[in-house]
């Protein structure tokens, strides 16, 4: 019996709207939700390698800031002990701290404290000048400060502190007790009244306590530097010391306030800050997600150890920062694709209601299907609306791919925006951007890697130490443009000096210049810097204000002829005592130290 054709009709329609309609919506379902998550994971991956970039970079920063201040106290330590800094000699005593002061830029202040009370150093005025510092039985007991003349010697008083005892001050106290380097904890400079952190490292003799050594760092550049990373328009950067005290942040937040004339670091807890303090109450141990003001943020944390600092790092990203065109375009896809989805089911519908032939054929087809046997349709041979049906999905689906390819292209346009700011980055923390020479990371990195190729070959390996001979008279008499060129004038000197592409030249801070070698004699090393040496002298870069009427150089050397159990610091130590040593003998000289 034939079952009448409305009835037959209702159901072929339905048969055939829910497969294709359920079929659409599960892909494009589907399609979205990947095409969300994948965008998601690659902007949160960019995300988290930026981060990482970023805490890497900060470690460095601090690692060198601190490391210089280690140094320099370790230095002046050694410079006692090896009788080349005498406490009792006074003109000894002021000119060996006032040319480290001079020669470091970072450092605010160098400085000894001895148990009688007496107090000795240089400082690093606001305006850049240098005083020497002295206190003594000659200054009943009061700190008195002269600005040096051209020779590092006291000239003319500039300030008094009465009653100055340094054996009351924290970095007096954190060390003594102590034979080993210590950082004090954060506190207020008694001159500049802003958050100060000591490198202090105590000088014992027979047992006894001789003296504190003493290297000051203020910690408004540590804002500074977080201000230059790339964390987007809402991101944070700040850090926490181990007794909850804000010790540096980018945002508007004060870190210290003055209370009695003395600055007090903010606790942490004191910060009114939203971001800041839902990052803490999340109390997170690791890198993750966090919703904040109904914002998603990325953190990552960092605990930064040195010596005895312990320092947490906070990076907080807003992902919407690095999201929002991604969101507007993925927005548009999506307004696209409904759109495109109700079309499609408003056409099928119509279709359908047309198709009578081709349905009668399907359904014959799928019973002799149940039979086993299989019959190929051709329907769009037989109707054009089958046809015209598949050209529009076509071409749905090229519009949908093309939008997806746009996406990605935005996507990967965004991903290498980010990854060029990130090569810009590190280009910078390796270059010297005036001299157009290595930086002192550049030479950290590649000098240890350079000593342990060396080692490992049992090849010789040389460090020369350069300073320039009175630079500070020559900007004092010429300015500091003229001071810049003569840089550049020696640099490129040295540069062409050096004649082997495995030699390492970098600048090591101010007018000090720094070269690794590998694989010379003692004699070939000798000549190498003499060479460097008397290139500059030919240049005749004029300095009127001095004996010899122009620019010289005079250079340490330290070098070891065989595989010692050296590190590029004991090396550099030691060009650094022989530059010493030929500066004090005279100037525009070579000095040599073999391990």
């Amino acid at each position: 019996m034939k079952l009448p054709f409305s009835n037959r009709k209702q159901s072929i329609r339905g048969d055939l709207l829910r497969p294709f309609i359920i079929s659409f919506l599960c892909t494009m379902v589907l399609m979205a939700g990947m095409l969300i998550i994948q965008s998601q994971k690659m902007v949160d991956q960019v995300l988290n390698e930026l981060q990482g970039e970023m805490l890497t970079m900060l470690d460095r920063e601090l690692d060198t800031r601190l490391g210089e201040a280690m140094r320099l106290s370790r230095i002046s330590h050694d410079a006692m002990k090896n009788n080349i800094l005498n406490i009792q000699d006074q003109q000894n005593r002021e000119r060996f701290f006032a040319m480290m002061v001079q020669n470091y830029p970072n450092v605010t202040m160098s400085f000894v404290g001895l148990p009688n009370g007496e107090f000795y150093g240089a400082r690093r005025n606001s305006d850049g000048s240098i005083d020497i510092g002295r206190n003594n039985a000659s200054t009943s007991g009061h700190s008195e400060y002269y600005r040096i003349d051209e020779y590092g010697s006291a000239d003319s008083l500039t300030q008094v502190f009465e009653n100055f005892d340094p054996r009351i001050r924290p970095w007096y106290t954190s060390a003594e007790a102590s034979e080993s380097l210590v950082f004090s904890s954060i506190y207020s400079h008694f001159l500049f009244k802003e958050p100060t952190i000591t490198a202090s490292l105590s000088y014992f003799e027979a047992e006894e306590l001789v003296g504190v050594f003493g290297v000051d760092l203020l910690l408004t550049w540590l804002g500074e530097s977080l201000r230059e990373l790339p964390i987007g328009n809402n991101g944070l950067v700040f850090i926490v010391d181990k007794n909850e005290q804000l010790v540096a942040t980018t945002t508007e937040d004060e870190i210290f306030r003055l209370v009695d004339d003395k600055s007090v670091n903010v606790s942490i807890h004191d910060v009114d800050n939203s971001v800041i303090n839902s990052i803490l109450s999340a109390n997170q141990p690791y890198n993750g997600d966090l919703i904040i003001n109904n914002k998603p943020y990325m953190v990552a944390k960092m605990n930064y150890i040195y010596e005895n600092l312990d320092w947490d790092i906070y990076i907080a990203l807003m992902k919407d920062d690095f999201l929002e065109d991604l969101k507007i375009t993925l927005a548009w896809t999506l307004v696209l694709v409904a759109f495109i989805t109700a079309l499609f089911i408003a056409g099928t519908v119509v279709i359908v209601k047309r198709i009578v032939d081709p349905i009668i054929k399907l359904n014959d087809a799928t019973k002799k299907l149940e039979q086993g046997i299989y019959v190929e349709l051709d329907m769009d041979h037989h109707k054009n609306e089958i046809y015209e049906l598949n050209n529009s999905f076509n071409s749905m689906g090229q519009q949908i791919i093309h939008h997806l390819e746009i996406l990605e292209e935005e996507v990967a346009a965004r991903t290498k925006e980010l990854e060029e700011k990130n090569q810009k980055l590190k280009d910078l923390s390796y270059t010297d951007q005036l001299l157009h020479i290595g930086n002192r990371r550049r030479f950290d990195e590649s000098g240890s890697f350079m000593l342990e190729l060396a080692n490992r070959s049992a090849l010789s390996f040389t460090i020369m130490m350069l300073d320039i001979d009175d630079f500070k008279v020559f900007n004092d008499t010429y300015g500091h443009v003229e001071g810049d060129n003569c840089l550049i004038t020696i640099a490129a000197s040295m540069h062409d000096s050096l004649n082997r592409k495995t030699d390492l030249l970098a600048r090591y801070g101010g007018e000090e210049f720094v070269v690794a070698i590998t694989h010379l004699t003692k004699e070939q090393a000798v000549e190498r810097a003499e060479h460097i040496r008397k290139a500059i002298e030919d240049l005749k870069i004029k300095n009127i204000n001095t004996e010899t009427g122009f620019i010289t150089v005079s250079v340490g050397i330290a070098y070891v002829a065989e595989h010692q159990d050296l590190t590029l610091e004991d090396l550099v130590i030691a060009a650094d005592q022989a530059m010493y040593t030929a500066k004090v003998s005279g100037k525009n000289r070579c000095e040599i130290k073999v391990l």
